[in-house]
């Protein structure tokens, strides 16, 4: 296929071709989908059209503006080497990229190790496609007018309300349905288009309406008498459906009932459905009480399964209490605590960060501004990277790093992905190469106490700040208050 569609170019640039097949026909619609929704992560910069391939993070992402005899340049044409590193050069991208997007460009971090460049989705922080984001984005796509369309049926509320129930995900969806008016009942069918006999299989009393089927049935009334629930004991069922379902949802939230009462309408309705179903396509009538039986039984299972799992001990709770408290690293190690402070209104940021030995003495601090910053989680990545080469640069080798930033610490130690940090990644996996050990842990707030302040205070004045020995005063008021 591509010696056949796009034997020289990229997949993405792939056009339509005489005599071509339904099947890339087909192709294509979806080949338009990726390209509008992917972007070009920079790594060496040899592959990346400046005027053709999506660079900037917007929405959709786009190429930068340049004039029609630069759109085929490579983007590796704006570094400025320094030394063994790259970083933008700015008369360059004077000459060739359009002042609008100076600001775009000058915001894109550029790794100090130079990897091929990348294509990732921007729909996705793992940079990967899903079904789920590329519909989102034919849904929300700027430069097409797409009529609007009609919600489901259904209170929005109720159905809020459903989805915070404690029960099995099934009956969620269950519940979901049959308030979107998506159950299968006949008269439901008829407005399909289905020629059937609209009026109820069991009792043929009238048509079988949702509401019918599950609240005023005679069989279905009959099973809620004899479930002996407090719900009817209040009210008769109505023959508004919203409101039956909005009378249980209350019925459920409930404190003065055991959560066996409270949950079992909700099973009685999936029985009472389940025997409705037994009469239509198995010519099976189940009683009443067996029904009844039948969600009394499975509402008990329910309650023993989950109640004993919330009485056993959570051993991730127990880690998160671990790290409530600084601890002393091994007696070979030092322990480098960072943390970031971030400006919302200007999108600046402060990295700060504090060196202890293996007795909680401080030896070295420090705080810094970084560059600019579009998000908290960027400005926690970026005070680590000034942590790690502060830590290297006075010659420790053997180092645990901690911060306060569980996502942060999940991303070092790939336990997940973001695709906008992974230049940034690639650099702090650069710098942690050269420890011979190194280790990324999490500590909440209140063990982290000394870095947050460094990172807030740090930087009043200047742009860099650093300190050994002695705390400063300001700075020993705090540590002398530091439970820790």
């Amino acid at each position: 296929m591509k010696t056949r569609y796009f034997k020289d170019v990229s997949i993405l640039d792939a056009k339509v071709r005489k005599q071509q097949s339904y099947g890339w026909a087909s192709l294509l619609d979806g080949i338009a989908l990726l390209k509008k929704g992917t972007r070009h992560l920079i790594g060496d910069g040899q592959n990346i059209r400046i005027g053709l391939d999506n660079i900037v993070d917007s929405h959709p992402p786009r190429p930068l503006n340049t004039e029609e005899t630069y759109k085929e340049m490579t983007i590796n044409n704006l570094f400025e080497r320094k030394g063994s590193y790259y970083s933008w050069d700015d008369s360059k991208i004077s000459q060739f990229v359009d002042q609008s997007d100076h600001g775009f460009i000058h915001r894109i971090y550029l790794a100090k190790s130079k990897k091929p460049d990348k294509i990732i989705w921007n729909y996705n922080t793992t940079g990967e496609y899903t079904v789920r984001s590329g519909y989102w984005l034919l849904t929300h796509d700027p430069s097409t007018n797409i009529p609007a369309i009609n919600p489901p049926h259904g209170s929005i509320d109720l159905k809020t309300r459903i989805w915070n129930l404690p029960i099995m995900p099934k009956l969620k969806h269950f519940l979901w349905r049959a308030l979107s008016q998506a159950l299968a009942t006949t008269e439901r069918l008829t407005t399909r288009g289905m020629r059937i006999d609209p009026s109820c299989p069991r009792c043929h009393r009238e048509n079988e309406s949702i509401n019918h089927a599950l609240f005023t049935c005679p069989f279905a009334t009959m099973v809620w008498r004899l479930s002996d629930s407090s719900l009817i004991h209040n009210q008769l069922m109505s023959n508004d459906f919203e409101e039956n379902i909005s009378n249980i949802l209350n019925f459920v939230q409930d404190t003065t009932m055991s959560d066996f009462h409270k949950l079992l309408p909700v099973w009685l309705i999936w029985r009472i459905w389940k025997a409705r179903n037994n009469v239509v396509f198995n010519k099976f009538r189940e009683s009443p009480s067996k029904t009844v039986l039948s969600a009394k039984a499975e509402t008990h299972d329910w309650l023993n399964a989950t109640q004993s799992h919330k009485k056993t001990p959570s051993p991730t709770r127990q880690i998160a209490e671990n790290n409530i408290e600084w601890r002393n690293p091994p007696a070979t190690y030092v322990k480098c605590n960072f943390d970031a402070g971030f400006d919302v209104q200007k999108l600046e940021a402060t990295g700060g960060w504090i060196i202890r030995n293996h007795y909680g003495t401080p030896i070295s601090w420090g705080s810094m501004k970084l560059a600019h910053t579009s998000n908290p989680l960027e400005a926690e990545t970026k005070a680590l990277l000034a942590a790690l080469q502060q830590t290297w640069i006075r010659g420790y080798t053997q180092v645990f790093m901690e911060g306060d930033c569980q996502t942060l610490i999940n991303l070092i130690n790939g336990t997940s992905f973001h695709s906008s940090l992974a230049n940034h990644l690639e650099d702090i996996s650069f710098w942690a190469n050269k420890f011979a050990s190194i280790q990324f842990g999490f500590i909440r707030r209140k063990g982290n106490k000394l870095a947050h302040v460094l990172a807030k205070y740090g930087c009043t004045y200047s742009t860099f700040y650093s300190g050994s020995g002695s705390l400063p005063i300001w700075l020993d008021r705090y540590f002398c208050n530091d439970p820790n």
